[in-house]
């Protein structure tokens, strides 16, 4: 009897150990009282972040003891999910991430999927989270649940790192992209140090593109001919930025210059057609002042000039898009019914499908006199 005392002792002893061993927090993870679960799942489901995050990290917990608390790991990892998802919802990082591992990596009954990881990932860096933007950038170097891109890969290591991701901060490409960034800080404070005679004598004399953006950038608010140094970066440097500024510049007017609609459409026009930033503003003012002067071709023509800032999602541009054709052929059919019949030289309209940029393909309207359709000219 005395033994089996001594050895009881020893049991109690042992255990008290333990508790005292492991951390509060863990503790209470593995041991939350029922009425306390279910005001954190009634909080969670009313829109706190925060208690989804807390259950999420409470059912991860036991998970990695290989279950616990009346849970088996399984059910454990299925019951994170659950509440993590919530969390990511409600913008908490953390949430993200253990979403975006789950479905990049596949585990337990969730299958591999990258693009739910993709998803996932992009909520986790868009609310900053350092992890998600370098698991991402990992996604979009390989090509996985993305375009495969290294300049967005170089893009998310960097924006890791700004937050905090140490080991993005040691990436090569994530260093070259700094050294690159910051040599171009040094260029750029060096121009705008530079005496405004100095510039203009670089930009005209010199043809020197940053001499000239920066003489832009200080006279486009004080000087009415502004326009003049766009159109100039638009037209030797083929900028679509410049030439959208130049546009809007001669379209609107300013101070002493001269509204000039033509010279303004001419130079969005150009812009339209040039990759790069600026060129879903050239386009989609381009066709506003293009539908605005009315007629079939007009019309078609804004079509055409829409087709890429509706891609980009620019503004309501699919909608303008969808605005132009039906303008369009509403002008040809009223066309085809002013048609006589008695008329050579009289014009109709017949529907011809084409493919536009994108592959994408349209209906637009070939019209002809009457006796060249007849005669199959």
């Amino acid at each position: 009897m005395r033994k089996l005392s001594q050895k009881i002792q020893l049991i109690v002893f042992a255990l008290s150990a333990v508790i005292l061993v492991l951390p509060p927090t863990a503790f209470a993870q593995f041991h939350m009282s029922t009425q306390e679960h279910k005001k954190l799942d009634r909080d969670c489901r009313n829109g706190d972040g925060a208690k989804c995050e807390r259950l999420a990290k409470r059912y991860d917990s036991i998970g990695k003891a290989g279950g616990g608390a009346g849970w088996s790991e399984s059910s454990a990892f299925r019951k994170k999910i659950e509440y993590a998802k919530l969390g990511c919802a409600l913008k908490q990082k953390y949430s993200c991430d253990a979403v975006g591992r789950a479905y990049e990596h596949g585990a337990e009954s969730l299958p591999q999927d990258d693009d739910h990881a993709v998803v996932y990932y992009v909520n986790g860096c868009e609310n900053g989270s350092g992890l998600s933007c370098n698991n991402l950038s990992l996604l979009a170097r390989a090509g996985r649940g993305m375009k495969q891109s290294e300049e967005n890969y170089v893009l998310l290591q960097k924006r890791a790192c700004s937050l905090g991701y140490s080991n993005a901060c040691n990436d090569p490409a994530s260093i070259a992209a700094r050294e690159k960034q910051a040599a171009e800080d040094a260029v750029r404070n060096q121009y705008a140090t530079m005496e405004f005679a100095a510039l203009q004598d670089a930009c005209t004399a010199q043809g020197d593109e940053r001499a000239c953006i920066e003489v832009y950038d200080r006279v486009r608010s004080e000087e009415p001919d502004a326009y003049v140094v766009a159109e100039h970066i638009c037209n030797n440097w083929n900028r679509a930025r410049y030439c959208y500024e130049a546009g809007m510049d001669l379209y609107a007017g300013n101070g002493k210059m001269a509204q000039d609609h033509e010279r303004a459409f001419n130079n969005l026009y150009k812009g339209c057609y040039i990759r790069g930033d600026g060129q879903a503003e050239a386009c989609y003012f381009g066709a506003s002042m293009r539908m605005s002067s009315g007629g079939r071709q007009g019309f078609y023509d804004a079509m055409l000039m829409l087709e890429s800032p509706c891609l980009q999602n620019y503004r309501d541009s699919c909608a303008l898009k969808r605005k132009a054709q039906n303008a369009g052929d509403a002008e040809v059919s009223a066309m085809n019914r002013r048609a006589r019949g008695d008329d050579p030289d009289e014009i109709l309209c017949r529907p011809d499908r084409f493919v536009g940029h994108g592959g994408r393909s349209y209906t637009r309207y070939d019209c002809k006199k009457r006796f060249q359709w007849e005669r199959g000219l």
